[in-house]
């Protein structure tokens, strides 16, 4: 079937630059006089008549329109916003605006908004949030760095640009009236970190300023951009005797100039207006104005000119523009009316080979045949003239000599292909299995084995194209026939009380159905459950903004805690897999303890001493995991795991990230996943992130309260439901009221180049070092803290029995036990280890958790305590959540982002209560599933 011919010439579609597919008309709408806001300066004009040179533009085929955040003074996005709004078109559209230049202070004043300039982020973040309101879209096609302001770095720039494109506000970027050594700076950048590079430069250029040649242009074509050239007819300079006569009748004598200078026109501008009425004539042109555009349309490729004015009548002659075709004569003739100096180094080289002395000198080259112009964008000789015309050329770097892949190379590019894999990986592990299935047939099913062999067969299937479509495809059909049409059925609201009848039945399940027994009453178990609703009721009650509460996120988190109880403590499957898990990371952080034999003594080794038995597997974890980090593994478990929350509790992606973090690297560490968002995050994230941190014990340290006797299948169980508990208790006491900038998007930003470790070797030794810090860290916190502890029990045991405060001595934990009493007592704990239970929360919020630990495992006071109590206890305690953490924190995310510091340290004292808070919460999710399992042993 034959394709429809274009209406117009405007409607013959071009591709935007070698690097960017979006299809443009050939010219660009300019919005400078979209407005009535600078009549001074532009003329003045009406909404109606602003209305229809936009239905003329996009009748005529034209669908990009060029605008910016300031023009006249906000009114060009309003009324563009608006004219969309009315003609239901902005889907058909191409938007391009800016940011950079100052767009408040018309309104609010001089000095009253002095962030409303300049290209640094919170600029780049305000400036788009408002340009989308008045735009009424959700995105904008393109989004320009309107000038280099010689303050912003670079990094700054491409961060947040790469930020807003990812976030979907924002498909491509441009830049506009920057020095070309900016631009390329700013894309190489952007490419070596896997950024979003810039696709189009915007800058002045017309047949009598040709500046834009000398750097830009060769730039652009190393770089793949298009050129958006604007003052292409020279400011409304470019004008027959008769026009300008005429104009200055209409002006009052002179001319409107809008960046100053003379309103007359001068000897330069007299002499191009002759040539270009000249060429016009010759080749049967409307007006000048139309060989102006058809010069720089000539000039290179991927031009695609701005074009202003007010008249309906100005825009059908610029069109006409379009089948202009210049000979290469009259383009010598119109650039020679001035003489014009490419400049050094390209005068004295030259555009091209043949032009280059010290070639030509050696051997005759003909003139053109010089390498491809920029990786990636082939070019050609005829690419390089436009009608016969020569366009600018200048000398590239040359492109490497092809070599056929060595035998080494292509062994490595099969191992690393699916197939290759598979025999690498994948038929090893099936005979593994299979070799074990027929040796243990007789034993009982190897679960643990099964799932290891399934899990990594799963994992090589995704990279198999055909198969990852068929599954993607299998899932989207049962989701169209099973989930879909539920959501049609059920409004949201029932969608969330089905929700919460469906956690009710779960804890009722857990709690009434088993019998009394060692593990806890019913009645127990009642108590612990009505403590979880106390405390997610306290939280609601006192909420910042009750009305903007995710209900969803509190809902789906809270029954998450209860299913992933289910799962481990009643379900045999759930509670071995989770054995199986915590006996690998016993196995994996006693290992440490051969490097503690080689550098000491294996006598040494046996010690009972926490600084032996501690500091080590700390020291190793860390190290490991930064190696695992350098290859790529833990940002895809972390991923993977956050991916699951973020879908369901619909929260950022910097929570989910940061959450699911926490408990495998700990507070300090999961926020750097998220370093380059830390100055953007909104108040409530910066709650959530810190309430994940407080929430939580980090895989380092699980070695130290294992080795204590502390179970281990409890502390990863807690750390696990901590991710949900965090995000359902911050999201209630905290709630969300500005738009994050990562919402809707799941994002582990790259490390930076200099952070980034050069080879696995540098990553490992790099983690150790850090690994010894942290150690060196929790040793010396603890040395203090307990050595403070002591002083002061001392001095409150020697003020007590002044007053008969004997048995027992004053003391902190004794303090705590009754300020903490309510609280342990919503446990379903015995009356007479309610006591004892709450000095040891409170001496995890006064000190911290490993002395709580220590105290209820060594302390004689806590001896006689029940296995159920311990096991309350071990959950109750198993978090960050301390007065000290609070200090790290803070420390840790003002330092990272300096500009957070002031909304750090408003919510930190509240974060830290909803972390010690979204503990306890975990232990009343826990209470009406726990069974009481044999605690694993240290080899």
């Amino acid at each position: 079937m034959q394709s429809a011919k274009a209406h117009t010439d405007l409607a013959k579609y071009r591709v935007l630059s070698p690097k960017c597919g979006l299809r443009v008309s050939p010219l660009q709408l300019g919005a400078m006089s979209i407005g009535d806001a600078w009549a001074d300066q532009l003329g003045s004009t009406t909404k109606e008549k602003c209305f229809e040179l936009l239905d003329a533009f996009y009748e005529a085929g034209g669908n990009m329109i060029d605008t910016s955040n300031n023009y006249q003074d906000e009114q060009s996005e309003k009324w563009i916003g608006e004219w969309m709004a009315a003609r239901k078109n902005r889907d058909s559209m191409v938007i391009a605006t800016k940011y950079t230049t100052d767009y408040r202070t018309h309104e609010v004043g001089k000095n009253k908004a002095p962030n409303a300039v300049g290209s640094h982020k919170r600029n780049m973040f305000l400036s788009l949030r408002d340009s989308l309101a008045k735009l009424q879209t959700d995105w904008v096609d393109i989004l320009y760095v309107h000038w280099w302001d010689w303050t912003t770095s670079i990094e700054e720039i491409m961060d947040g640009l790469d930020i807003l494109v990812k976030q979907g506000k924002v498909l491509y970027l441009g830049i506009s009236d920057t020095p070309a050594w900016v631009v390329a700076a700013a894309n190489t950048y952007a490419t070596a970190h896997g950024k979003t590079p810039f696709v189009i430069y915007q800058g002045r250029w017309n047949v009598m300023r040709r500046d834009l040649e000398r750097e830009v242009l060769p730039m652009a074509r190393q770089f793949g951009l298009a050129i958006a050239p604007w003052d292409v007819l020279g400011g409304g300079k470019f004008k027959t005797k008769e026009q300008i006569e005429q104009r200055q009748r209409e002006d009052g004598g002179t001319l409107r100039r809008m960046f100053g200078g003379p309103g007359t026109i001068s000897p330069d501008e007299e002499a191009y207006s002759a040539a270009l009425e000249k060429v016009a004539g010759e080749v049967g042109a409307p007006s000048l104005q139309a060989v102006a555009l058809a010069y720089v349309l000539a000039k290179a490729p991927y031009v695609f000119p701005i074009v202003g004015g007010r008249k309906v009548s100005h825009l059908q002659d610029n069109i006409k523009a379009l089948s202009i075709r210049l000979s290469p004569e009259q383009i010598k003739y119109l650039e020679g009316v001035r003489p014009f100096d490419l400049g050094f180094p390209t005068n004295f080289l030259g555009t091209d080979v043949g032009q280059n002395f010290f070639i030509s000198s050696a051997a005759d080259l003909e003139e053109g045949t010089g390498p491809p112009v920029g990786k990636g964008i082939e070019q050609t000789t005829s690419d390089l003239e436009v009608d016969g015309v020569s366009v600018v050329n200048p000398a590239a770097p040359q492109v490497p000599v092809s070599r056929s892949p060595s035998w080494l190379d292509k062994t490595r590019r099969f191992a690393r292909s699916p197939i290759g894999l598979y025999l690498v990986i994948g038929i090893p592990m099936t005979a593994w299995w299979c070799v074990g299935m027929a040796l243990q047939k007789d034993k009982d099913f190897p679960l643990i084995h099964t799932l290891v062999w399934l899990g990594v067969m799963w994992r090589l299937a995704a990279w198999i194209r055909p198969l990852r479509a068929f599954v993607s495809t299998l899932a989207d059909r049962v989701s169209s026939k099973l989930v879909r049409p539920g959501r049609h059925i059920l409004s949201r609201r029932w969608c969330l009380a089905l929700g919460v009848l469906v956690t009710l039945c779960v804890l009722a399940t857990g709690t009434f159905v088993p019998k009394d027994n060692d593990r806890g009453t019913r009645g127990q178990r009642a108590l612990s459950g009505l403590g979880l609703f106390v405390i997610l009721g306290g939280l609601t009650l006192t909420s910042k903004n009750f009305k903007m509460i995710n209900w969803q996120a509190v809902v789906v988190g809270t029954l998450a805690q209860c299913c992933l109880g289910l799962f481990v403590l009643k379900s045999s499957v759930g509670y071995d897999i989770f054995k199986f898990i915590v006996d690998m990371a016993i196995k994996l952080l006693g290992s440490s303890s051969e490097g503690v034999i080689f550098l000491t003594d294996a006598e040494v080794a046996k010690l009972p001493w926490f600084l032996i038995g501690v500091a080590p597997p700390i020291i190793f974890f860390v190290a490991f995991v930064q190696l695992l980090s350098h290859w790529g593994v833990t940002q895809w478990l972390v991923k993977k795991f956050a991916a699951i929350f973020f879908s369901t509790m619909r929260v950022s992606g910097a929570e989910a990230v940061v959450a699911a973090a926490s408990p495998f690297l700990g507070q300090g560490e999961s926020v750097l996943l998220i370093r380059p968002y830390l100055p953007l995050l909104t108040a409530a994230e910066v709650h959530q992130v810190m309430a994940s941190g407080f929430s939580t014990v980090a895989g380092s340290v699980f070695y130290a309260y294992v080795s204590m006797g502390i179970d281990g299948t409890a502390i990863l169980s807690s750390c696990i439901m901590s991710i949900p508990a965090s995000l359902v208790v911050s999201k209630l006491r905290y709630p969300e009221t500005d738009e994050p900038l990562t919402a809707g998007k799941l994002e582990i930003p790259e490390e930076a180049v200099e952070d980034k470790a050069h080879n696995a070797l540098d990553a490992f030794s790099k983690g150790a070092w850090l690994g010894l810090r942290i150690a060196g860290m929790i040793l010396a916190g603890l040395l203090c803290m307990l050595s403070l502890l002591a002083l002061l029990n001392s001095l409150l045991g020697w003020w007590g029995e002044y007053i008969n405060i004997k048995d027992p001595l004053l003391s902190v934990q004794l303090i705590m036990g009754y300020v903490f009493f309510p609280v342990a007592a919503l446990l379903g704990l015995q009356k007479d280890e309610i006591q004892p239970i709450a000095q040891l929360i409170g001496t995890k919020v006064v000190a911290n958790e490993f002395v709580a630990y220590n105290l209820m495992m060594q302390d004689p006071a806590f001896s006689g305590l029940t296995e159920r109590s311990k096991l309350i206890g071990t959950y109750a305690l198993c978090g960050f959540g301390n007065l000290g953490a609070l200090g790290i924190q803070i420390g840790i995310l003002t330092q990272l982002a300096p500009s957070s510091s002031k909304r750090v340290t408003e919510v930190a004292v509240s974060a830290l209560v909803a972390g010690i808070m979204a503990t306890l919460t975990i232990q009343g999710n826990s209470d009406p599933v726990i069974q009481i399992p044999a605690a694993p042993t240290i080899p």
